[in-house]
């Protein structure tokens, strides 16, 4: 095979290198964006999950506090007395205790959300990195087989010295 024909594989070789380390630095890049973006939407749907069972909760406590109200009533015990308010209000600290942990466990899961999807983005913009600096090396690597073809020849032409 010819001196020319050679260093022209050689050169799309390079080239299909390069290509091939771009594409696979923005591959990489945009698999990890959508994983950016789901993670995003996880925290923000655990945040809103929280808040739905946050109001089941609270509804919950008004029913039972509603039938407490309605069984000391109908048991002649009087509904203000002590002891009476007291298990109210034990039943209500309880659900509002029990309120604030399912709100904060909704804000630790955004939280989460959001601090994996910034890792996510980081690694994106890594990964593009990565995929241009590949190709730089690539590149450089088929300029000097190219370069040290046209110097010293094919490994089977006879150099004279």
């Amino acid at each position: 095979m010819g001196t020319g024909v050679m260093m022209a594989m050689m050169a799309g070789s390079t080239i299909m290198g390069i290509s091939g380390d771009i594409f696979e630095g923005e591959a990489d890049a945009q698999q990890a964006e959508w994983n950016a973006a789901m993670s995003e939407y996880e925290g923000k749907y655990a945040q809103q999950k929280a808040a739905v069972e946050e109001g089941m909760l609270r509804q919950d406590v008004e029913r039972t506090v509603g039938t407490a109200t309605a069984a000391a009533g109908a048991s002649g015990f009087a509904t203000g007395s002590i002891s009476s308010q007291a298990a109210i209000d034990e039943i209500v600290k309880s659900g509002e205790i029990d309120a604030a942990l399912i709100r904060h466990e909704g804000d630790i899961g955004k939280w989460r959300g959001k601090v994996s999807s910034d890792m996510y983005n980081i690694k994106a913009d890594a990964s593009r990195t990565a995929g241009k600096f590949n190709a730089a090396t690539t590149m450089l690597s088929g300029v000097s087989q190219i370069a040290s073809y046209r110097k010293y020849g094919g490994p089977f032409e006879k150099k004279t010295i």
